[in-house]
């Protein structure tokens, strides 16, 4: 992989939706597949992230929500877009993703194209990630 390509923490710990993002993404993106919210925090400050997919519902005490909330409370990741993808598709869901402060919510199963198009939109409307 080539890591001048812009990079995308994804937050997912169902390993088919993993294998089927990387291979979604990596040859235009530098995906950064996280299974946990442990090892997503641990990992946030690897690299300057363009954008981050993020599951709401994961394994263990903390969810994607609990995840975006700490993203946006840190002032190097506060304007990193973010696009919550997930099973969980009611009115209620949405309301609550977008609280937490993911800017895009996207119900499973999302159509390649869609996924795409999504992730540009958000990176090309967001400031670049500033160097540290």
């Amino acid at each position: 992989m080539n890591s001048t390509l812009p990079k995308i923490l994804i937050l997912e710990d169902d390993p088919e939706n993993q294998r089927f993002i990387y291979y979604l993404l990596y040859k235009k993106y530098y995906p950064v597949i996280c299974s946990y919210y442990d090892e997503a925090v641990q990992r946030l400050d690897e690299y300057d992230y363009n954008a981050m997919i993020i599951d709401i519902g994961l394994q263990g005490e903390k969810d994607g929500l609990d995840f975006i909330r700490l993203v946006r409370a840190q002032p190097r990741n506060s304007s990193v877009p973010v696009i919550c993808c997930t099973a969980f598709a009611g009115s209620k869901d949405r309301i609550t993703a977008i609280s937490a402060g993911a800017d895009v919510f996207l119900p499973k199963p999302v159509p390649n194209p869609v996924m795409l198009e999504t992730l540009e939109r958000v990176i090309s409307l967001s400031p670049q990630p500033v160097k540290s």
